[in-house]
């Protein structure tokens, strides 16, 4: 008997000690055959191709597909644990942008904005990565984020100048040019700067992924990352009162340093990717996600010892603290979803909100935000305390993003697409 539990011991070991690539083959193949068991499904693998097999229609290493029925028709698993997070994150974006500074402001902004990262690693899959060889190819993976950050900076820069500057004249032609150039150095308009962090970060943490490092070196170069990070946020002044060059400079430094510390935590959710799986979506016990849950507990705790976090600017507060809860609120938030998938609260109207999540930051702030409630109320005379004119303001607001994602999301769907694929022939020529 002592024997056979000493052998089981050093397996354990010799497991953990395995390459970390491997790892992950292994573990995300076994949790989503449990995901969709009850199909019919078949996974479909083979090893890098070789000059012999190079027209061979079979799917590089790691490669998972399900079929459905006998027509052949092919599709894959959406996890709907995912899309209820990213909803519960782009509320919480709307509602941080509606309340004043406070305990539930510092609250929402000590994660609110990590979450979204953190589920885009969480996303990224391991045979996406394995053909990656130059950043060309990186980017032309990550196409969708650029093309989104192109074309909705493009509706920005019309926006500013035929409304603000022309028709309002509330602000001169200064606004144009710093307009553009945020836009060219990807430091982004408004919201704008989240996609062009996401970018960036996914196009960095893919480089970075693709090299297959071990565990150890994965999260050596994310802790050295967020030391930089914190160290550059030391030492950078605040953006109040800046003008001129010192914009100049401002911008692009911000812009790199906040894409290092975005691929961080698209690196951390990449890692997690197998503990997730394993505890919040492939496990039938809710222990799993109510100790997820419990973490928020540790932003109600912390958060106000960071202030108000500012990602857009890079504005931290206390940087060690402030990284730390962008990922406990994170993996909070994702034990919170698990928890809605499991007893159906609502999950439907959680999913569609979260498929249309990028959608609702890039309109909420900039064209609704600025005054929508105040003139309903204004108009309908209505006699409200402070906290229900909050209220009245995110439901106004929640109300105007589902109307417009009925009548112009899956249009400006379509428009993306139709760049992405001129930025495809661009990458084929």
């Amino acid at each position: 008997m002592a024997d056979y539990q000493s052998n089981l011991t050093k397996k354990k070991f010799e497991f953990i000690r395995t390459d970390f690539s491997v790892f992950r083959k292994q573990t995300l193949t076994r949790t989503v055959n449990t995901a969709v068991r009850g199909l019919p499904y078949h996974y479909l693998r083979s090893s890098h191709r070789s000059k012999a097999s190079s027209t061979s229609t079979r799917l590089p290493a790691g490669k998972m597909e399900i079929q459905i029925n006998s027509g052949g028709e092919k599709s894959k698993r959406r996890f709907e644990e995912f899309d209820v997070a990213k909803a519960i994150g782009i509320l919480l974006v709307v509602i941080g942008h509606n309340i004043p500074t406070g305990s539930l402001h510092e609250f929402i902004y000590s994660f609110h904005m990590t979450l979204f990262l953190v589920v885009s690693g969480l996303v990224i899959k391991h045979e996406s990565l394995m053909n990656l060889k130059t950043i060309r190819e990186t980017v032309f993976m990550n196409q969708k984020a650029l093309a989104y950050f192109l074309f909705y900076s493009i509706i920005y820069i019309l926006f500013d100048l035929v409304v603000r500057v022309l028709w309002l004249k509330s602000e001169s032609f200064h606004l144009i040019f710093w307009d553009v150039y945020q836009t060219l150095t990807f430091f982004g308009i408004s919201v704008l700067w989240f996609i062009s962090a996401l970018f960036l970060a996914k196009v960095l943490a893919s480089r970075i992924l693709a090299s297959e490092f071990r565990l150890s070196i994965n999260i050596l170069i994310i802790m050295l990352t967020l030391v930089g990070v914190g160290a550059v946020n030391y030492i950078m002044p605040s953006h109040i009162g800046m003008s001129g060059l010192k914009l100049v400079g401002y911008y692009p430094v911000i812009a790199i340093t906040r894409t290092l510390l975005m691929a961080s935590f698209l690196m951390m959710g990449y890692l997690l990717r197998p503990i997730i799986f394993r505890f919040l979506i492939m496990s039938k016990s809710y222990v799993g996600a109510v100790l997820c849950s419990s973490l928020l507990l540790v932003n109600v705790l912390f958060s106000p010892y960071t202030g108000t976090v500012d990602y857009h600017y890079l504005l931290l507060g206390n940087a060690p603290v402030t990284l730390m809860l962008g990922l406990t609120g994170s993996i909070g938030v994702l034990g919170c979803s698990s928890l809605i998938v499991r007893a159906s609260l609502g999950s439907k109207a959680f999913v569609f909100l979260g498929k249309n999540s990028l959608f609702v930051m890039v309109t909420h702030e900039y064209f609704l935000l600025s005054g929508t409630g105040a003139v309903l109320i204004h108009w309908l005379h209505l006699s409200l305390t402070l906290t229900e004119t909050y209220f009245f303001r995110i439901s106004v607001l929640l109300v105007i993003e589902i109307l417009l994602i009925w009548m112009f999301s899956s249009k400006i769907e379509l428009l993306i697409i139709k760049l992405t694929n001129r930025i495809s022939t661009l990458h084929t020529q």
